[in-house]
């Protein structure tokens, strides 16, 4: 049974910066094996590059972006069993 916390609200500003924000990270998923394995997160609601952070501790990775790119943007945190995948998308506003 998932539990989770996910922005369903996100602002549109946030919602246009979240493809761009995609491709930056595609290439991260890819490295830290988004596979079908799951694992619990839980990260809480912050900024965007806090929450980006936290993701990348829990799934012991590295996600490179620009303080630019997350300035003012932010989440309402994750809790839950996810594979890394929808974890990151969750982060980046995918509806949850």
């Amino acid at each position: 049974m998932k539990t989770l916390t996910c922005n369903s609200g996100l602002s549109k500003r946030l919602k246009t910066t979240t493809s761009t924000l995609a491709i930056a990270i595609s290439m991260a998923t890819t490295a830290v094996h988004a596979t079908g394995d799951r694992q619990f997160f839980d990260i809480q609601a912050d900024q965007l590059g806090e929450a980006l952070k936290a993701f990348a501790v829990q799934t012991d990775s590295e996600i490179v972006f620009t303080s630019d790119l997350v300035r003012e943007k932010y989440t309402q945190g994750l809790k839950g069993q996810y594979n890394r995948a929808e974890a990151l998308e969750c982060q980046l506003g995918r509806q949850c």
